[in-house]
C-alpha cells in the first residue's frame, strides 16, 4: 500500500496511479510513500513519510505550505545537508531535493526533500521510557553531540535548534542530529530588536540572544545545556525555576548523582552572556576530558612562525633568537603579513563579514565583521595595513568611505555609529563616536562628504558635522529604517521604513519637507535610492512587485513584476536599470526602469548551479552587472541583452562582492570565513 503525495488526497492504494486523484504513486520513478511518520495535516506547513526507495527505506519531507519563510528554511535544510558530511548528520539522497508537480487538474507545487532514515528513537521519546540519564551516558552524549557541532560550525553553519526531540539515538548508540531546517549561515544576522520577525526558536531551549533575532554559534551550546539539563533531571526546562539574581537554573537538587564539575560546566553551557559560555568545540570536548578524568595527550605547542625557523638555522642563531625572541614572535604573531593570493582575517574562530567597501579612488579595501573588528587592505599591493580588534563593543554590521577617500563611518550594534580619519598610510584613528538608544543599521555620507547620517533600529536618524562631531539633526521616522540617503544638493534626506512609509526631510529645519510617501507595497523586502538622482526610489516586495517612486511628487513612475522572491535591489551606476537577484529560482532580473512605456522590459539572468544568489554588484562605468552565488561563482552579464560575458570562480560559502571603482577588472570576494579575496574577472 503505497500513499498518495497531494495533501487533498492522501489515499492508500496498491496501485500505479491514485484512483481517486490520479496522482502517480511512484515518486521520480522510485519513491514510494509508506507511512506517515508524523500525524497526517497536523501540521499546515509539512509532512513527513517513510518511503521504500527500490526496498531501501527512506524519509521525504513535503512541503504542502506557500509560505516564503518556510520555504526558505525548507531549502536551507536541502542546502546544509548538501553541504556537511558526518556519521551523526542525516544524508540527502542524490538529488533529493525536488518539486513535484505532476498531480492532475491542479498548478500545485510541493517541495520535496528525501533524507536517510535514522533507525531508533529521539531523546525526547527516551525520556518518556527511561530514568534520567547518569554522568557516563551524559559524558558520552555531550562528546557526540559537540562532535557533531564541530563539524557544523566548521562550515560556518550552527543548528539553532538543538533539544532531545532534535536528536535521534541509534540502536548502536550512537546520536544523530536532525532536522537543519532552522539551520543558519554565521554570516545572517537580524539586526532589529523591535522587529515582529519570525523567528525560529523552542521556549526552553533557545538562548536569550536568539529570542531577541541575534543568534551565534554559542546560542548552540545555550541549547545543549539545556537539553542536557532536561536530559539528567528528567524535568523540562519550563519546570525548572530560576535564580532571581543570577538568572541560572535551580535544577541540580534533581539531578544528585551528576557531579559537582559536570554541572558547573553544565551551567557554563547555559550562561546568560555568550562571553561566559565557551568559545568553541575544542573548549567544550577538552573541559569535558577533564571532568571525566582523562586527561588527553597535551597537543604539540604551536610554535610561532619565527620559531619555527629556529630549528633551520644552526645553534648559533638559534640561540640568539630565544633569547631576544620572544618580541619578535609577538609582532609576527600579532600582524601576520597575508599572503598575495588571500587576505587572512585578524580572528579567524570569530568571524562575521558585515560588509566590505573600496575608496572612491580604489586605493583601499575595508572589510567590517560582526566579530567587532576593522580590517584595512591596501588593493593594489593585496597589503594588510591596519586591524583594529574590537573596535566596538559590539558587532559592526556597516561601513561607509567618505566621497573624498580620507574618513570611513562604521555601524555597530552597541548603538553607536563611528568616523575614523584615514591616514596618508592607509591606518585610521578615531575622530569621533556619537551614541545612538538602539542597534545602528545604516549610514550616509552627503556628497561633499561634510554631513553623516547614521540611522538605528528604533526608526530615529541622526545628523552629524563631520568635522566637529556636533549633532545637527534629530529625525523620527517611527520604524525601523531601511534605507537612508542623501539628496544631491544635501539639503534633503530621504528615509525609507519597514512601515512602507518614506519621509523626506528637510533635516536642517528638521520638518518633513513634503508628504508622506505611502509605498503601496506589502511586505517590503528592499529599497533603493538612485545614485544620480536620490528624487528616485526604488522598492521591490515580497511578491517580486518592484516599483519607482517620485519623490518630489509622491507617485510611483514605474512598475514591474520581477516574477521572483527578491534577496536584494542595486541600481546601476548611472541609475537606468535596476537590479534584483531571487531566492527561489536562483536567477536574477534586470530592469530598465526608464523605459516604462514600453511596459515592463526586464531582462533574466540564469544562473547554472543550485547554489543560493547572494550578491550583485556593478563595476563603475561599465554596461554589465555581476551576480554571485553562494558556491563561490560569479557571473559577468551585459545589461542590455542579457548575454553571459564572463564566468569567474572563487571559494565556495561567497557572501559578499565589491567592484575595485578604479579597476573594473578587480573584484574584491569576502567568504562566510571571513577571509577576502581580491580576483581578477574580465569580460
Amino acid at each position: 500500500m503505497s500513499y498518495c503525495i497531494n495533501p487533498e488526497c492522501y489515499h492508500q492504494s496498491t496501485a500505479n496511479f491514485c484512483p481517486i486523484c490520479g496522482t502517480t504513486l511512484q515518486i521520480k520513478g522510485r519513491y514510494r510513500l509508506i507511512r506517515p511518520l508524523r500525524e497526517l495535516n497536523k501540521s499546515p506547513y509539512i509532512e513527513v513519510f517513510e518511503v521504500d526507495d527500490k526496498g531501501e527505506k527512506k524519509v521525504i519531507k513535503i512541503l504542502k505550505s506557500k509560505d516564503k519563510t518556510v520555504l526558505r528554511l525548507f531549502k536551507r535544510e536541502a542546502e546544509v545537508l548538501e553541504t556537511l558530511a558526518h556519521q551523526g548528520i542525516p544524508k540527502i539522497d542524490p538529488q533529493g531535493y525536488f518539486i513535484f508537480n505532476e498531480i492532475p487538474k491542479s498548478e500545485r507545487q510541493l517541495h520535496c526533500l528525501v533524507i536517510e532514515k535514522i533507525e531508533g528513537q529521539d531523546l525526547e521519546q527516551f525520556l518518556q521510557k527511561h530514568k534520567p540519564i547518569s554522568q557516563r551516558l551524559a559524558i558520552n552524549w555531550l562528546k557526540q553531540l559537540t562532535n557533531i557541532l564541530d563539524r557544523v560550525h566548521e562550515k560556518q553553519l550552527f543548528h539553532r535548534d538543538i533539544k532531545p526531540a532534535n536528536i535521534m539515538l541509534k540502536p548502536d548508540g550512537k546520536l544523530v542530529l536532525i532536522d537543519f531546517g532552522a539551520a543558519r549561515w554565521v554570516t545572517e544576522t537580524v539586526v532589529d530588536p523591535k522587529r515582529d520577525v519570525t523567528g525560529v526558536l523552542t521556549p526552553g531551549y533557545a538562548a536569550p540572544e536568539q529570542e531577541n533575532f541575534r543568534a551565534s554559534p554559542q546560542s548552540d551550546f545555550f541549547a545543549l545545556g539545556r537539553t542536557f539539563v532536561h536530559l539528567v533531571t528528567g524535568k523540562h526546562p519550563y519546570d525548572i525555576i530560576r535564580n532571581a539574581s543570577t538568572s541560572q537554573f535551580v535544577w541540580r537538587e534533581y539531578a544528585p548523582k551528576i557531579s559537582e564539575p559536570l554541572a558547573n560546566f553544565i551551567d557554563q553551557l547555559m550562561a546568560p552572556e555568550v562571553e561566559n559560555r565557551p568559545q568553541n568545540t575544542q573548549e567544550i570536548l577538552q573541559r569535558l576530558d577533564e571532568i571525566d578524568g582523562l586527561q588527553p595527550e597535551s597537543p604539540p605547542p604551536t610554535l610561532p612562525r619565527v620559531y619555527r625557523w629556529v630549528f633551520r638555522l644552526g645553534l648559533p642563531i638559534a640561540i640568539f633568537l630565544i633569547l631576544f625572541g620572544i618580541e619578535i614572535g609577538k609582532i609576527i604573531v600579532d600582524n601576520p603579513p597575508p599572503s598575495t593570493e588571500e587576505l587572512t582575517a585578524c580572528n579567524s574562530d570569530a568571524l562575521d563579514t558585515s560588509q566590505i567597501a573600496f575608496s572612491p579612488n580604489g586605493k583601499y579595501l575595508v572589510q567590517v565583521s560582526l566579530d567587532k573588528t576593522l580590517r584595512i587592505f591596501d588593493a593594489a599591493n593585496k597589503k594588510l595595513v591596519q586591524i583594529n580588534c574590537q573596535l566596538h563593543e559590539d558587532g559592526v554590521v556597516a561601513v561607509q568611505f567618505s566621497p573624498n577617500s580620507e574618513a570611513i563611518a562604521t555601524a555597530s550594534l552597541d548603538a553607536t555609529a563611528r568616523l575614523w580619519k584615514i591616514n596618508s598610510n592607509g591606518t585610521v584613528e578615531d575622530k569621533f563616536k556619537k551614541p545612538h538608544q538602539y542597534p545602528v543599521i545604516g549610514l550616509d555620507f552627503s556628497g561633499d562628504g561634510n554631513y553623516l547620517a547614521s540611522a538605528s533600529a528604533d526608526g530615529i536618524a541622526r545628523v552629524w558635522n563631520t568635522e566637529n562631531g556636533n549633532r545637527l539633526a534629530l529625525l523620527n521616522n517611527g520604524a525601523y529604517i531601511k534605507a537612508i540617503s542623501f539628496s544631491q544638493n544635501k539639503n534633503y534626506l530621504a528615509i525609507a521604513s519597514l512601515n512602507n512609509l518614506v519621509r523626506v526631510w528637510n533635516w536642517q529645519t528638521q520638518i518633513e519637507a513634503q508628504n508622506t510617501i505611502s509605498l503601496s507595497a506589502n511586505n517590503l523586502i528592499a529599497t533603493a535610492f538612485n545614485p544620480t538622482n536620490n528624487q528616485y526610489l526604488a522598492s521591490v516586495s515580497e511578491k517580486g512587485i518592484a516599483q519607482i517612486w517620485d519623490t518630489t511628487n509622491f507617485i510611483a513612475i514605474a512598475q514591474v513584476n520581477l516574477q521572483t522572491y527578491p534577496m536584494a535591489i542595486a541600481f546601476s551606476p548611472n541609475g537606468k536599470h535596476l537590479v534584483a537577484i531571487g531566492l527561489e529560482d536562483n536567477v536574477a532580473v534586470v530592469w530598465n526602469w526608464e523605459n516604462h512605456e514600453t511596459d515592463n522590459i526586464k531582462i533574466s539572468l540564469r544562473h547554472n548551479d543550485r547554489d543560493n544568489l547572494v550578491a550583485v554588484a556593478f563595476p563603475k562605468n561599465r554596461n554589465y552587472v555581476a551576480t554571485a552565488s553562494s558556491n563561490g561563482t560569479i557571473n559577468l552579464w551585459d545589461i542590455n541583452n542579457g548575454n553571459r560575458l564572463k564566468t569567474c570562480n572563487s571559494n565556495k560559502g561567497l557572501v559578499e562582492i565589491a567592484f575595485n571603482p578604479q579597476n573594473s577588472n578587480q573584484i574584491a570576494v569576502a567568504n562566510a570565513n571571513g577571509k577576502l579575496k581580491l580576483i581578477e574577472c574580465k569580460p
